[in-house]
C-alpha cells in the first residue's frame, strides 16, 4: 500500500476533533473532512493548515452513507485504492496508523479483503493477529476501493446505523474477507455510558445509552437489512436480533427519555413498514 486517502465525517464537533485529526492526518496522503453540520466548521482546516486536507460543507446533514460514498468516489478518481474512514471522536496513538498500513501491506490476501478494521475494546500489545470477523465498525476501517466496485457502495437508504454492518454482510455474500487487525488499537467513543442497576442481580453495571432518534434508525434499519439481504446467515440474524434487543432494553429501562425512546422505536418500525427510508421525517 503506497498511497492512502482518509475521510472523517463530522457533525457539530467539539474542539477536541482537531487533536483527533492530528493523530493521523500526517499519515494519509489526502484527508477529506465531510461536514454534516448546518453551520460551517471550517475553523478546523484553518487551524490545522495541512496541505493534504480538503474540507467539504454544504449545510445539510446527509448522513453517513452518502458522505462515505462521496469520499470513496473522490479517492478513487484521484487514484487511491484504499480509504481510511474515521469518526470525529476517534484517534490513534502516534505511529499506530503507519503500523496498521504495514500490516495490511504485508497481508497475502489483501486483494480478497473488502475491509480491514481495528480493535477498539482493549489495547493488546502482545498479539500480532489478523482474524476474519463478521462485522467491523466504520471508524478506523480501511476500505478496499477496488473491491467496492464489485460489492457496491454504502446503502444511502440507511442514512446512519447499520451502514457499516450492511456493507460487511454484502461483502461476505460476495465472498470477500472482513479482517480485524487485533494489534491495532483505536481510541473510540461509543455513545453515552452510565451505571444502571440490573433487574436480575441488583448489581450496578455500565449501560450504553443513545439519543432516542438513534433508536429509530436502529430499529428501522434492522428490519430493512433483514428484508434486503435474506442471504444473511441464521447466526448473523440471531446476533443482529440480540444486539438490537439489548439496546432497546437498556434504553427503555435506563434512559431518562424513555417515553421518547418508545415513541421513536415504534416510529422506526412503522416507517420501515411504510418504506420510509433515508433521513427521518419531522
Amino acid at each position: 500500500m503506497v498511497r492512502i486517502a482518509g475521510v472523517i465525517i463530522i457533525y457539530n464537533p467539539s474542539s477536541s476533533v482537531i487533536e483527533n485529526i492530528l493523530s493521523y492526518c500526517n499519515d494519509v496522503d489526502e484527508l477529506y473532512i465531510m461536514d454534516n453540520s448546518a453551520t460551517s466548521n471550517s475553523f478546523i482546516s484553518d487551524k490545522l493548515s495541512h496541505s493534504n486536507l480538503i474540507y467539504l460543507h454544504d449545510g445539510e446533514n446527509k448522513g453517513i452513507a452518502k458522505r462515505l460514498n462521496h469520499a470513496a468516489n473522490m479517492a478513487a478518481a484521484r487514484g487511491f485504492l484504499w480509504l481510511l474512514t474515521m469518526d470525529q471522536d476517534s484517534y490513534f496513538k502516534e505511529g499506530v496508523l503507519n503500523q496498521y498500513k504495514e500490516v495490511i501491506n504485508t497481508y497475502s490476501y489483501k486483494d480478497q479483503t473488502a475491509i480491514f478494521g481495528v480493535n477498539y475494546t482493549k489495547e493488546n500489545k502482545t498479539t500480532n493477529q489478523l482474524k476474519e470477523v463478521p462485522l467491523l465498525i466504520t471508524s478506523g476501517s480501511i476500505l478496499n476501493l477496488k473491491a467496492m466496485k464489485s460489492i457496491g457502495f454504502f446503502d444511502e437508504n440507511l442514512f446512519i446505523d447499520e451502514v457499516d454492518s450492511e456493507y460487511c454482510y454484502r461483502a461476505r455474500i460476495r465472498h470477500y474477507k472482513i479482517i480485524e487487525c487485533s494489534q491495532i488499537f483505536l481510541h473510540h467513543h461509543l455513545g453515552e455510558i452510565q451505571l444502571g442497576r440490573s433487574l436480575k442481580s441488583g448489581r450496578l453495571t455500565l449501560r450504553r445509552l443513545h439519543a432516542p432518534v438513534r433508536l429509530y434508525y436502529m430499529v428501522r434499519n434492522y428490519f430493512y437489512v433483514l428484508k434486503k439481504l435474506p442471504q444473511i446467515s441464521e447466526a448473523d440474524k440471531k446476533e443482529m436480533k440480540r444486539g438490537l434487543l439489548i439496546r432497546i432494553k437498556n434504553n427503555i429501562i435506563y434512559n431518562q427519555k424513555r417515553f421518547q425512546v418508545i415513541k421513536y422505536i415504534l416510529k422506526g418500525y412503522l416507517d420501515f413498514k411504510k418504506n420510509k427510508m433515508g433521513k427521518i421525517s419531522s
